[in-house]
């Protein structure tokens, strides 16, 4: 009588993993169950598991991303199945955006000349401080002021980001006071 050897099943199962918005995609893993008689992953898939997902330039709002897992060997002595449950998750990247101090003269007509800075300087993809957070505005926004902070607000939103904003310190110069008799 002929004893019939049927292939073992063998199940691929993708991990879990995160990055940080702006960085490449990270190397993908998984867990293999059902090998046999010693078999090992490097002899049943000798070219190696591919993994992907599906983004190259993934972000926040759309995350988590499913991570797949496949292969371009077959053997015969498995039925190959893939669980791909595995997820990818993209963190904001985090940025902190500072008024600079300044001192003006109290009654100031002119632009009081508020600036920012932006760390880190260089963000993800080549985006600008203005393509991400919009302009700026600033409190207080005239030279009648006894404030001794400044504040800043950004127009837009961006969900890519993690934004610390942090307020400067206001120097009020008096105002020469000239009397005419």
């Amino acid at each position: 009588t002929a004893i019939e050897i049927l292939p073992a099943e063998l199940t691929v199962t993708t991990g879990d993993t995160s990055m940080t918005y702006g960085d490449g995609i990270p190397e993908f893993t998984g867990s293999i169950n059902g090998l046999r008689l010693g078999d090992t992953a490097a002899e049943i898939f000798p070219e190696g598991l591919i993994y992907s997902v599906g983004c190259s330039t993934c972000n926040v709002v759309d995350s988590p991303y499913s991570i797949t897992a496949a292969s371009e060997t077959n053997n015969g002595n498995y039925t190959i199945s893939y669980e791909n449950t595995g997820l990818l998750t993209v963190n904001p990247f985090n940025i902190t955006v500072s008024a600079n101090d300044a001192t003006i003269t109290y009654g100031q007509q002119e632009s009081l000349g508020f600036s920012i800075n932006v760390s880190p300087a260089i963000l993800p993809f080549e985006e600008t401080t203005e393509d991400v957070l919009g302009n700026f505005t600033y409190t207080p926004d005239n030279g009648c002021t006894a404030d001794e902070t400044i504040s800043i607000t950004p127009s837009l939103t961006n969900s890519n980001y993690n934004i610390t904003l942090e307020n400067g310190s206001l120097t009020i110069s008096s105002t020469p006071l000239e009397i005419s008799i």
